[in-house]
């Protein structure tokens, strides 16, 4: 398709071609046509892939009598350039329908309505907890970011709390050897509107930007929030706040049909934690759980989550839960994690693609997307 061709189908040709087989007789075409699949031979065409400047486009049917599937054909992509996936996916599925009305009946496709939709992407993940609990929408603004990037500074973060517990910090107050960044400290929480002066007190009162960002730290979740968007997560797929019968998760993802959940603690997070959150973990069916804590993770929490791992793998179907320890290594756990899962979703498709076209992709998919998978660390 414009220019593009069957990388299977051609191969077999060429395959053809470098024995010097030119004539096409009956037997040469059906074993161009057969595929190989569960050990079964089928002429209906399983899969097919084009290559286009390093983007792998496939074609799958899962319209294949023996294996069960739904009467559907499959179109997808497979890049390392996901800013622009969707125009060229849509390009594709366009050269596609083209392609069924010029080789199909005109009179059998003149008011066929292809139907596509985006697998993975038409269902919110609300879908897979509602009605669970009550929830909000991952909603933010620049100036929130802001303020989130500058609280993760223990100095502005610690005045802010000092404050917001009743502890007035005075207009007079002089610098000294105990608080001699106050002055400068006070001012860059001023510009950023986080504190204002009230005159009439002679004291410097939060904002209530400053203090929608210190209840409940809600300035990890912002942070959280943004890096998730940063590496490639849809907000729609964000929640925060899902909670149910005095249980609460921070927050909830949903990565391509698996639940991720992150508990969010500004301290330590200590065996006393470690219970009720795999209890969450279990009730919303999570894929994947992760820990972000400004701290550490505490050696007892660490001992739990390892001994149900040895323990009750078989009953609780959970990976090992992700610690990011601190503000500075939450960018890179991130982005680790998204490579990480993104590298088991194509190894996932190419094992499919693989069964269908009866061919070994391995070297193809290495090839086109090695560096990207060597560009992640193992988390």
């Amino acid at each position: 398709m414009s220019g593009n061709k069957f990388l299977i189908l051609e191969g077999k040709i060429g395959l053809l071609s470098a024995a010097g087989i030119v004539s096409l007789d009956i037997d040469t075409l059906k074993w161009i046509s057969c595929n190989v699949v569960n050990y079964e031979n089928s002429f209906d065409h399983g899969a097919d892939l084009f290559v286009s400047n390093n983007d792998i486009f496939y074609i799958i049917n899962h319209n294949i009598r023996h294996m069960g599937w739904e009467n559907k054909i499959e179109l997808g992509i497979i890049t390392m350039h996901p800013e622009n996936y969707e125009s060229k996916l849509f390009k594709f599925c366009k050269q596609v329908e083209d392609v069924i009305k010029i080789t199909v009946d005109g009179r059998r496709v003149r008011h066929f309505n292809f139907g596509w939709y985006q697998s993975g992407t038409n269902w919110e993940v609300t879908s897979r907890i509602y009605p669970s609990g009550k929830f909000s929408r991952a909603v933010y603004n620049d100036k929130e970011v802001s303020a989130a990037n500058l609280i993760k500074v223990n100095t502005f973060k610690e005045l802010l709390i000092m404050i917001s517990r009743s502890k007035p910090l005075s207009l007079s107050l002089k610098p000294t050897s105990v608080n001699s960044n106050y002055e400068s400290s006070v001012r860059i929480l001023l510009n950023n509107d986080l504190l204002y002066s009230d005159i009439s007190q002679n004291s410097y009162k939060l904002t209530p930007l400053a203090k929608k960002m210190i209840n409940g730290s809600h300035w990890m979740t912002i942070l959280l929030t943004k890096t998730l968007i940063n590496n490639g997560v849809p907000l729609e797929k964000i929640i925060w706040s899902l909670s149910e019968d005095s249980e609460e998760v921070d927050c909830v993802v949903d990565f391509r049909g698996k639940t991720w959940i992150f508990e969010l603690k500004d301290k330590p997070f200590e065996a006393g934690h470690a219970h009720p959150f795999i209890y969450r973990a279990i009730k919303y069916k999570a894929d994947k759980i992760i820990i972000f804590t400004t701290d550490k993770v505490g050696p007892n929490a660490r001992k739990i989550f390892k001994d149900i791992s040895n323990n009750y793998r078989a009953a609780i179907d959970i990976d090992s839960p992700i610690f990011i320890e601190g503000t500075s290594s939450l960018d890179d756990k991130i982005s680790d994690l998204i490579k990480n899962e993104t590298i088991s979703l194509v190894n996932k498709k190419k094992k499919e693609l693989n069964v269908l076209t009866s061919t070994n992709l391995t070297p193809l998919f290495n090839k086109l997307f090695d560096d990207y998978k060597h560009s992640g660390k193992k988390i």
